[in-house]
């Protein structure tokens, strides 16, 4: 009797001992079938080299979590350190979104930690990149070769036709009706574009304002040289012989105050998010367990982000 008394005792004690180590998961597959199904795991350790060992080191480095919060943690760390590794030899749209959504989730808090007022300098530098240059808005037609031969005489001259063409006060419409019904000459034909807007000189801006384009020399002093709207003589660019129907000048303008605030703002946000993604990947770094690839991870924040 007394013997199957410390049996039981036994017995009870080796369950409890179970239960103990049930906590820590044997297996890295039992550790990612707890979150999901096993089949659509979310991350592997034969795929990427997280053992258990790593876990269990993880966790005992943090004893304040409970095993939800540690898995959730292990999951997290591994999306920012092992994941590179990972995607150098496929494209995992769970690790990319993990790994995104973590450090944009992080760097919103620091730039709204970070963020200071825009100053009198940044917004005057916001405006001074950002104003809207004087330019015109424009249509035109083109005489172009459908060969490798230059257009030549032939194209000047089917241009001056369709000038005299062209009704007074011309509109886009009457240029796609010479185009239908212009006849034209073997290896020539006619190209249209339509309300093209583009600046009368290449000052040094940040970047042209939304619908501007550049344009070829030649077409922007051709349409400057009218003054106003109007249609002008035949010439010539790189691309052939064209006549340009302006619809209208447009002046210079400065950018109103709140949206170069607007702007100033994200050029400061970015340069936060910069530095402060910089400090979070070497920190990663310093304290990861597993080699990573910064210059994968950066890439993919710069072009991705």
């Amino acid at each position: 009797m007394k013997a199957l008394g410390f049996g039981i005792l036994a017995l009870f004690g080796v369950v409890l001992s179970g239960c103990e180590d049930a906590e820590h998961p044997d297996a890295l597959i039992e550790l990612a079938e707890y979150k999901v199904p096993a089949s659509s795991l979310a991350f592997q350790g034969a795929s990427i080299g997280f053992s258990t060992e790593e876990f269990r080191a993880f966790w005992t480095d943090h004893p304040e979590l409970s095993r939800d919060e540690a898995i959730e943690a292990f999951e997290e760390h591994a999306a920012l350190s092992g994941v590179a590794q990972k995607t150098l030899n496929s494209e995992s749209d769970f690790s990319l979104a993990r790994k995104k959504s973590m450090i944009r989730l992080m760097l919103a808090e620091e730039i709204e930690r970070f963020r200071g007022e825009v100053g009198a300098a940044e917004l005057a530098e916001a405006q001074a990149l950002n104003r809207q240059p004087k330019g015109a808005r424009a249509s035109h037609i083109l005489v172009m070769s459908t060969t490798k031969e230059p257009v030549g005489a032939r194209g000047e001259e089917i241009a001056q036709r369709v000038k005299e063409a062209l009704p007074q006060d011309p509109d886009g419409l009457d240029l796609v009706k010479i185009q239908r019904e212009f006849e034209m000459e073997e290896g020539l034909r006619l190209h249209v574009d339509l309300q093209l807007v583009f600046p009368f000189a290449n000052e040094a801006f940040q970047e042209l304002p939304s619908g501007w384009v550049g344009l070829d020399p030649a077409f922007v002093k051709a349409a400057q040289d009218l003054g106003g709207p109007g249609v002008t003589d035949p010439f010539e660019t790189r691309f052939g012989w064209h006549v340009a129907v302006v619809h209208e000048v447009l002046p210079a303008k400065d950018l109103p105050e709140e949206d170069a605030k607007v702007l100033a703002q994200h050029a400061s946000d970015t340069e936060i998010r910069k530095e402060k993604y910089q400090e979070f990947i070497d920190r990663e770094k310093a304290a990861s367990h597993y080699q990573i690839y910064p210059s994968v991870v950066r890439e993919r924040a710069e072009n991705k982000l």
